[in-house]
């Protein structure tokens, strides 16, 4: 439910504004994600069909108060399955069944579906130049007042001290190196080599384990739930030598990339930038890798679970920490964005939605303002 505004007409024309709030019904579709306002027959449709059995046009006609018009609204969007043959109703027909032979939990995959972003609107963009966008921070704050403390404490009952402790060698280095570029150069090639050794520490498999007949774990540089591993990487290879643009699928059991999509650099460029939600950052890159989740891998073990969804994002979170840590031993510039358009990454890969969706894209490449790849000079830690 949600409160509609309603300005009064006759008073309007009097040179006064009388606004009154009606309540709307909005429903949310679990197969496409939209929401769409619902008349009340609409609404008393829905909340009596049985959504096991199939029933007839012409029963829904003469028992509700709703029309032919308003009936295939409501199959459009989602909201009730048809039996047509066209490719919408097939499309969505496919999608109720996959939530059921994957055994997602239903709150998950309403969540899943809500989260998807379905093109760059205006809710999709970011900043073009980090830097000067510390005038729309400073706006932020007068507008919505200071954030919340970047330091965090609770109140307690005793206070322990820790010893101090100062290591800059090893992982731990690496550690401190680590930071989120933006800006690349796009005259540098990426080494084949480099690409290699990133793919297998981040993404391959280093060992395997059979618990029994069909049932194989694979030994990852990075944990998973269940160890079930179910993340895919696709690079989108724009500028690394010996290998022509093109977006991959990188094949752990052979440790090789399969073509999915041919393209040329300038493509490849067009598709990372509508990818990422048209970000400016990131479409110079050498590299982009387009992480998706295999939820029937995961869904196998944790059926109808409402932690699997999660688990999913962990893992593809897990991989990008990864992959930060082996690119900035490298010596490239890494980053990674959630803020990606799923539409467009899943038609590109041709994913099935319920069965595999895009997590988010990580990338890699060579720094322009190496000193500060991320836009910001930090001050060291005071011991």
């Amino acid at each position: 439910m949600a409160d509609l505004a309603v300005v009064d007409l006759d008073t309007f024309l009097t040179g006064k504004i009388d606004v009154t709030h009606k309540p709307k019904v909005v429903g949310v579709s679990l197969l496409t994600g939209k929401t769409e306002s619902l008349t009340y027959p609409e609404f008393v449709l829905l909340s009596t069909l049985n959504s096991n059995t199939w029933v007839s046009q012409r029963e829904i006609l003469t028992k509700f108060e709703v029309a032919q018009s308003q009936l295939n609204k409501l199959a459009e969007h989602g909201f009730i399955l048809s039996d047509g043959d066209d490719s919408l109703a097939a499309e969505l027909r496919l999608r109720d069944s996959r939530i059921d032979k994957l055994h997602w939990n239903p709150y998950q995959a309403f969540a899943y579906m809500r989260n998807r972003w379905l093109d760059a609107g205006p809710d999709a963009q970011a900043p073009s130049d980090l830097m000067g966008y510390l005038d729309d921070y400073r706006q932020l704050i007068n507008v919505y007042g200071n954030p919340p403390a970047h330091f965090h404490e609770v109140s307690s009952k005793r206070r322990v001290e820790l010893p101090q402790t100062i290591q800059n060698e090893g992982i731990f280095k690496t550690l401190l190196a680590r930071q989120t570029a933006r800006y690349f150069s796009t005259d540098k090639q990426l080494p084949a080599a480099d690409l290699s050794c990133l793919l297998m520490y981040t993404f391959g498999y280093h060992g395997t384990y059979t618990l029994t007949d069909g049932y194989t774990v694979l030994k990852k540089t990075s944990p998973s739930g269940g160890s079930l591993h179910p993340i895919e990487a696709y690079p989108l290879i724009l500028n690394v030598e010996g290998v022509e643009s093109g977006l991959y699928h990188y094949n752990i059991r052979d440790h090789c990339l399969d073509l999915v999509k041919e393209l040329t650099t300038f493509e490849g460029r067009a598709l990372a930038k509508q990818m990422t939600a048209a970000q400016e950052y990131f479409h110079s890159a050498n590299v982009l890798v387009v992480l998706t989740g295999r939820f029937d891998r995961n869904f196998w073990k944790y059926r109808n679970h409402q932690k699997a969804l999660k688990v999913v994002e962990m893992d593809a979170a897990h991989l990008s920490q990864t992959f930060y840590l082996i690119g900035t031993e490298l010596g490239l510039g890494t980053f990674t964005t959630a803020a990606i358009v799923d539409d467009i990454i899943e038609e590109s890969l041709d994913l099935p939605i319920f069965v595999e969706g895009a997590m988010m894209i990580v990338g890699c490449g060579y720094p322009i303002n190496e000193e500060t790849p991320g836009g910001f000079d930090f001050n060291p830690r005071a011991r």
